[in-house]
C-alpha cells in the first residue's frame, strides 16, 4: 500500500506515455523519472548489514555506506555508457 501512495505515480508518469507512443523521442525523457527510485536500492543493502553485523552499529554503517557508494558508482557507469552509446548511434546515423 505504501508503494501506491509514494512511487506509483512517478512510475506511471515515467512508463505509460513511452509505452503508448512507442518510445517516441518527445516523451522518452520521462523515463528519467525512474532515477528517483534509485534510493530504494539502499534498503536491501542496509537490511543485509543489519543481519551481518547485529552487534556493531559502526561496522554496519561503514560497510553499508561502502556498498551504497559502489551501488551509486555502478549506476553512474551505466548512465555514462548509455550516453556514450546514444552519442555513437547519433554519429553513425548522421543525425
Amino acid at each position: 500500500m505504501f508503494y501506491l501512495k509514494s512511487n506509483f505515480v512517478i512510475d506511471a508518469i515515467a512508463t505509460i506515455p513511452s509505452i503508448l507512443t512507442n518510445n517516441r523521442k518527445s516523451v522518452i525523457f520521462l523515463r528519467l523519472l525512474h532515477i528517483f527510485d534509485i534510493k530504494l536500492g539502499q534498503m536491501p543493502i542496509f537490511a543485509l548489514m543489519k543481519v551481518l553485523f547485529p552487534h556493531s552499529p559502526t561496522s554496519r554503517i561503514n560497510y553499508g555506506l561502502f556498498l551504497v557508494y559502489i551501488f551509486y558508482f555502478m549506476i553512474l557507469i551505466h548512465l555514462i555508457v548509455a550516453v556514450w552509446l546514444w552519442m555513437g548511434d547519433q554519429y553513425l546515423m548522421g543525425d
